[in-house]
C-alpha cells in the first residue's frame, strides 16, 4: 500500500510507458527486498515476524523502504528505461542491489552479504584497466598472432582470400563500407571474427589458443574463453553501458598469465 501511494502515478502507469514499479521487474524486486529487510530486522532488532500484527510488522519495514521510494523517485527517464529493459534470468537481481545499495546509503549498518562486491563491481574502478589490459594487450596479441600465421601459412598475397572465411570477408567489407572507411578491411576483423578464423584454421591455428589444462577437451571448450572474452570487452568498450566487474577483470588476468607465453613465436 506504501509503495501504491507514495509512487502513485508510477504505478497507475503499470507497465506503459514510464512505469516501473508495477511492472512484474518492479514488483519482483521490492518483494525480494522486503524480504532482506525483514531478515535484517530480525537479525539486529531481534523482531519475531510471526508475533507480529501486520501493522506492526509494516511499521518496522516502512523506514527501509524509504530510501528505496525515494531512489525510484530520483529516476529520470532514462534511469528507469534502463531498469524497465533489463531482461533475463539476473534482471530482477540487478534492481534489488539498486534498491539494497539506495538503503545501505542512508542506513550503513544495512549491508547484506554480497553488497559490498556489488558496489565495487559496480563503480567503474575496472573498467579503464580492462580496457588497458584486454585492448591494449590481449586484443591487440590475438591480432598480430592470427595474422602472422594465416600469412606464414597463405603467404602475403593470400591469407585475407584463402585464409579468413568468406562470410567474415564480408562483413568487414559491409564494416568498411557503413563507416566509410579508407582502411583495409582487415582492420575491421573483432574477436568473434577471430573465434570463427581460428576453428576454420585449426589445425595450426588450435593448439596456441588452448589454455593450460584443456589440450585433450573438445574444440568448442578448449576457445570457448574467447566468448567470456568478448562479453568482457564489449563491456569495457562501452561501460557507459555496463561496468566490467572485479572477477571479470580477474578472468583478463587469467588470460594474460597464458597466452603470450602461446604465442612466443612472434
Amino acid at each position: 500500500m506504501k509503495i501504491e501511494t507514495e509512487l502513485n502515478e508510477q504505478w497507475n502507469i503499470g507497465s506503459g510507458d514510464g512505469g516501473f514499479i508495477a511492472m512484474n521487474i518492479g514488483v519482483s524486486a521490492m518483494f525480494r527486498t522486503v524480504d532482506k529487510i525483514i531478515h535484517y530486522l530480525i537479525k539486529n532488532e531481534n523482531i519475531e515476524p510471526p508475533f507480529l500484527k501486520p501493522e506492526e510488522l509494516a511499521e518496522k519495514i516502512y523506514p527501509y523502504l524509504n530510501p528505496v521510494i525515494n531512489f525510484i523517485k530520483s529516476l529520470d527517464s532514462e534511469g528507469r528505461t534502463k531498469l524497465r529493459r533489463l531482461f533475463g534470468s539476473g534482471a530482477t537481481e540487478k534492481v534489488v542491489w539498486e534498491f539494497l545499495h539506495a538503503i545501505n546509503i542512508e542506513f550503513i549498518n544495512f549491508n547484506p552479504e554480497g553488497l559490498e562486491q556489488w558496489i565495487k563491481d559496480t563503480s567503474g574502478v575496472f573498467n579503464s584497466k580492462s580496457h588497458e589490459l584486454g585492448h591494449g594487450k590481449i586484443e591487440s596479441l590475438i591480432d598480430t598472432f592470427i595474422k602472422f600465421k594465416l600469412k606464414k601459412e597463405f603467404g602475403e598475397k593470400f591469407w585475407w582470400i584463402e585464409g579468413v572465411p568468406k562470410e567474415i570477408q564480408k562483413k568487414c567489407a559491409n564494416s568498411k563500407i557503413e563507416e566509410g572507411s579508407t582502411e583495409p578491411e582487415e582492420n575491421f576483423l573483432n574477436t568473434i571474427h577471430y573465434w570463427t578464423i581460428i576453428q576454420k584454421q585449426w589445425k595450426f591455428l588450435g593448439e596456441f589458443f588452448t589454455p593450460p589444462g584443456l589440450e585433450n577437451s573438445k574444440k568448442a571448450d578448449r576457445i570457448s574463453w574467447l566468448q567470456d572474452f568478448n562479453q568482457i570487452r564489449k563491456k569495457y568498450s562501452h561501460p557507459q553501458r555496463e561496468n566490467v566487474t572485479e572477477e571479470e577483470y580477474q578472468s583478463l588476468e587469467k588470460i594474460y598469465s597464458w597466452l603470450p607465453q602461446k604465442m612466443e613465436i612472434i
